[in-house]
């Protein structure tokens, strides 16, 4: 199964990291729970130019993504809880003269779809929630802000093109990303090679708009062949030919670090971490 939550991190950090420190791999407890967790630490005094979906990021924020064809369950959401209470008491251990209160430590459950059973669930939970915009709902638990993102459903902009990347996409969904993507050079570097290999039958498309857009001045060798190691990774199924030893260089290139942690999972993340730190090949 492909582990998107690298993939998320990666696409998270060209628009927050001026601002927040983006973690993918955040032990929880003795024992790591198995969760797709990310944590952003406000990592700046200046305020954050966000207007929509990032506007809502508090000084600490513990996020948990769901792939694109893992269903919504409210049981996700008492996990989300009980992991972030405990990142939250880690951090506060580390840092005992911040002295973070509650409200400033925010709990974000982003998924595929969230639908209305799921929602009215939550709302037992809780206790209600409230519509933000489309695809976003605000509640609170524990005296701590609780976001819940419908991946799918969220407009569709620079803040929330990191969302939208992993979640499925319509042929006009996929153009209008495209199109949100192209604001800058660097942008598409960073986001183009995942949207076309998400997007392949789009291909000849994207490189047009891309061509016009700017003027001819973009490294399609790079874009192309780093899409076409991505999509090689989401359709691998087993990727432990990358980790024992064997490995394609060549797609480990194409990929980068991001890609490859993608499609390991989380044992085969701490196997690789334990080597790189004994030093073994």
């Amino acid at each position: 199964m492909t582990q998107w939550h690298p993939i998320f991190g990666h696409l998270l950090r060209p628009v927050l990291q001026e601002y927040y420190d983006v973690q993918t791999n955040v032990p929880v407890g003795d024992l790591p729970r198995e969760a797709d967790i990310i944590v952003l630490r406000r990592a700046s005094t200046k305020d954050p130019p966000f207007r929509t979906l990032w506007n809502h990021l508090t000084r600490w924020n513990i996020l948990e993504l769901k792939g694109r064809s893992e269903s919504a369950r409210i049981a996700d959401v008492d996990l989300l809880v009980e992991v972030g209470l405990g990142i939250h008491r880690r951090l506060q251990e580390k840092e005992p003269e911040s002295k973070i209160a509650r409200a400033e430590v925010a709990f974000w459950y982003l998924a595929n779809h969230l639908g209305k059973r799921f929602l009215r669930d939550v709302v037992q939970l809780t206790g209600g929630l409230q519509t933000v915009s489309a695809g976003l709902w605000r509640g609170r638990i524990l005296s701590r802000p609780l976001w819940l993102v419908s991946n799918r459903d969220v407009p569709i902009d620079l803040e929330s093109a990191s969302v939208r990347m992993v979640s499925e996409q319509t042929v006009e969904q996929a153009r209008e990303l495209a199109d949100v993507i192209m604001a800058s050079e660097e942008m598409w570097h960073h986001y183009g090679p995942l949207l076309i290999a998400l997007n392949r039958n789009l291909e000849k498309e994207f490189t047009a708009m891309a061509t016009k857009r700017f003027k001819g001045d973009i490294d399609w060798d790079f874009i192309v062949a780093k899409a076409g190691g991505i999509q090689q990774v989401l359709g691998r199924a087993n990727p432990r030919d990358l980790l024992e030893g064997g490995g394609d260089k060549t797609l480990i290139d194409k990929i980068g670090v991001d890609g490859l942690m993608a499609i390991l999972t989380p044992k085969q993340r701490r196997e690789l971490t334990r080597r790189i730190e004994s030093g073994k090949n």
